[in-house]
C-alpha cells in the first residue's frame, strides 16, 4: 500500500526533477512552455508541507541539478552554483567551459563534499573538494 501524495501543477511541463534521497524535498525546473515556472528557475518543493519552500532564479536556463543533504548544485551553460541546503546561502560560483548538457556530479558521502564539473578549458574536468578547500584539474 502506498501513502498519499500531493501534487504541484506544473502547467507546461517539467524539465528536471531531483529528489533529496528518500525525503519529502524535491527540486524542480520547468520547461520552455511553462510560464509560472520557467527553465531559469529552481523550485524547492516540500511534499510533506505541500508547498514551495524556495524559488531560485538565474539569468540563463538551468540545465543540471544535484541535491545532497547539505548542498544544492545548479548548472547553467557556463556556471555551476553551489548553495547550502540549510538556509540556501550561495557558497560558490564556478565558471565552466560551455556546458549545454548541464553536466555536474556530487558525491553522497557525509564525510566529504566533492563536486565534479567541466573546467574552463575544453576537455578538462574540475574536481572541487569543499572539505579540504582544494581543487584539482
Amino acid at each position: 500500500m502506498y501513502a498519499s501524495f500531493s501534487t504541484l501543477d506544473f502547467k507546461g511541463g517539467i524539465f528536471i526533477a531531483e529528489m533529496l534521497f528518500k525525503s519529502n524535498i524535491l527540486a524542480l525546473v520547468g520547461d520552455k512552455k511553462n510560464t509560472k515556472y520557467p527553465p531559469n528557475k529552481v523550485i524547492i518543493w516540500d511534499d510533506f508541507a505541500n508547498k514551495v519552500v524556495l524559488e531560485l532564479a538565474f539569468k540563463s536556463p538551468v540545465l543540471g541539478l544535484k541535491l545532497r543533504k547539505d548542498i544544492i548544485v545548479i548548472a547553467t551553460e557556463t556556471n555551476v552554483f553551489v548553495y547550502t541546503l540549510n538556509g540556501y546561502s550561495l557558497i560558490d560560483v564556478i565558471t565552466t567551459y560551455n556546458n549545454p548538457n548541464g553536466i555536474v556530479a556530487v558525491n553522497c558521502s557525509k564525510d566529504a563534499k566533492v563536486l565534479a564539473c567541466p573546467h574552463t578549458k575544453e576537455g578538462f574536468v574540475r574536481i572541487q573538494n569543499y572539505g579540504t578547500l582544494s581543487c584539482y584539474v
